[in-house]
C-alpha cells in the first residue's frame, strides 16, 4: 500500500490533492488484485461572498478471478475492471440572509468483464463493457427574510446515457439505452416558535413541494408537511 496527499492555502485561494495505490499478488494462481485512485480539490473566493470550487475524483482498480476445481488447465481466466471519474465545478454564496450554490457535475463509471469467453483463442481480445454516464446541475439557495423563519428554492437537472458493450470477433454487440432527462424543482419554508417562557422549548412547523419531470417515467409531485419540537 502506498498514499501521499498535501495541500496549501494562501490568501483566498487553497488546493489540496491525494493519491493512493494498494495491491496484492494474491494468494494462489491469477488473484491479484490493484486499486488506484487521485483527488483533487481547489478552490478560490472571489469576494467575501462567492468562492469558486474545482473537485475531481478518478479511481482505477482491477482483480482477478483464481482458478477453481472445475476449471481446466488451459481455460482462460477473466479478470474485472472498473473505470470511475466524479467532477463537479461549484459557485458558492454566503450572505447575511442567504447561502447556497450552483454545481456543475460529472460522472462516469465503465465496468470491464476481460476474457469473458473462455474459448476465444489468446491473440483475440474479448470483453463486455458497461458504461454509465450521468451529467448535470444543482442549485440550492436558503434565505432567512424574516426572523426564524427560512426558505429554500432550488432544483436538480440530471441527464443519464448508459450503454452495454459486448466485444468479440463473433458477433460484437453494442446496446445503448434511451438517455433519461430528469429535472427536479423544490420549494419548502419553515418558521421557528420560540417558547421562551417554558425554557428553551421550540416548535417549527414546515411545508415543502418537489415535482418530478421525466423523459421516461409518468411525472409526479411529492408534497411534505412536518412540526419540529425540541426542548433544551
Amino acid at each position: 500500500m502506498e498514499n501521499a496527499s498535501g495541500g496549501i492555502r494562501k490568501g483566498r485561494f487553497d488546493i489540496f490533492a491525494a493519491q493512493g495505490w494498494a495491491s496484492t499478488a494474491g494468494h494462489t494462481e491469477h488473484s491479484a488484485a490493484y486499486q488506484q485512485s487521485y483527488y483533487l480539490n481547489g478552490g478560490f473566493w472571489i469576494n467575501p461572498n462567492w468562492e469558486l470550487r474545482l473537485l475531481a475524483n478518478y479511481v482505477n482498480a482491477r482483480s482477478e478471478r483464481p482458478r477453481s476445481e472445475d476449471d481446466a488447465p488451459a481455460k482462460v481466466l477473466p479478470s474485472f475492471k472498473t473505470d470511475s471519474f466524479l467532477s463537479t465545478f461549484t459557485a458558492n454564496n454566503a450572505f447575511d440572509k442567504a447561502e447556497g450554490y450552483a454545481k456543475l457535475y460529472y460522472s462516469g463509471t465503465y465496468f470491464y468483464w476481460l476474457d469473458e469467453h473462455d474459448n476465444a483463442p489468446s491473440s483475440s481480445p474479448n470483453y463486455s463493457q458497461q458504461a454509465l454516464n450521468m451529467t448535470g446541475l444543482r442549485v440550492k439557495e436558503t434565505l432567512r427574510p424574516w426572523e426564524g423563519g427560512r426558505v429554500i428554492a432550488g432544483g436538480d437537472f440530471d441527464l443519464t446515457m448508459t450503454s452495454n458493450l459486448d466485444y468479440n470477433d463473433i458477433s460484437p454487440i453494442l446496446a445503448s439505452f434511451p438517455n433519461m432527462f430528469l429535472f427536479s424543482p423544490y420549494l419548502a419554508g419553515s418558521h421557528t416558535f420560540n417558547f421562551g417562557k417554558w425554557g428553551e422549548f421550540y416548535l417549527a412547523p414546515q411545508a415543502g413541494l418537489r415535482g418530478y419531470v421525466h423523459t421516461l417515467w409518468a411525472d409526479a409531485l411529492a408534497p411534505q408537511v412536518g412540526l419540529l419540537a425540541v426542548r433544551l
